[in-house]
């Protein structure tokens, strides 16, 4: 008998790891994309209010680590999210070099406001989730 009780003690630690290990997993997979981390992800196609999601001007496409637009580009080092904005450090292009950057998204309801150094930028609507068609 103890050594049936034992080895239940045992499966139920072993449960109790795997159940740790997969919850720190899922943090990790969370901080890893702050832009979709709390809240409506951001990432994804967006279209200037008003227009249809369609290709034309003003699209920007906006990813974990990157924004590009018709006449622009930007790589990020470094994102943080404080909920509904999202602030990336990188460099950016229009379509001159690269210069750094710092880029605030903030959604207001169902749009968003681009800040690009102090620019700004929109608002913006999401295109569904299968992008720009």
């Amino acid at each position: 008998m103890p050594i049936l009780l034992l080895s239940t003690k045992a499966l139920k630690r072993r449960s109790a790891m795997r159940l740790v290990y997969w919850g720190f997993g899922f943090v990790a997979m969370l901080a890893a994309d702050p832009a979709s981390a709390t809240g409506r992800s951001i990432v994804g196609f967006w279209t200037p209010q008003g227009a249809k999601c369609q290709l034309a001007d003003g699209e920007i496409r906006i990813g974990p680590l990157g924004i590009t637009g018709d006449d622009f580009q930007c790589a990020f080092k470094s994102v943080a999210r404080v909920g509904e904005t999202v602030i990336w450090k990188g460099k950016c292009g229009f379509p001159e070099d690269d210069k750094p950057a710092i880029v605030v998204a903030q959604t207001q309801g169902q749009l968003l406001r681009l800040t690009i150094n102090g620019g700004i930028n929109g608002p913006y609507r999401q295109c569904p989730s299968n992008g720009i068609r």
